[in-house]
């Protein structure tokens, strides 16, 4: 339970320290106005993240119920 914990933290300060790091190297060589596009980019990214990774659990549990 520790160790989960421990990665589930891990994982929320990575993603706070990447975003603060694209983010500002986004407004360097774009701009401010750039920034809406870069959200829009990056949660076009993580929809389809998810999406692979939903139909990849579903494949998956589909196998697992003809066994």
């Amino acid at each position: 339970m520790g160790t989960a914990s421990g990665f589930t933290i891990a994982a929320f300060n990575l993603g706070i320290s990447g975003g603060s790091f694209l983010g500002g190297v986004l407004v360097v060589s774009a701009g401010v106005l750039a920034t809406p596009w870069g959200g829009v980019t990056t949660a076009v990214v993580a929809h389809g993240i998810a999406t692979v990774s939903l139909k990849r659990r579903a494949a998956h549990t589909k196998a697992l119920a003809q066994v």
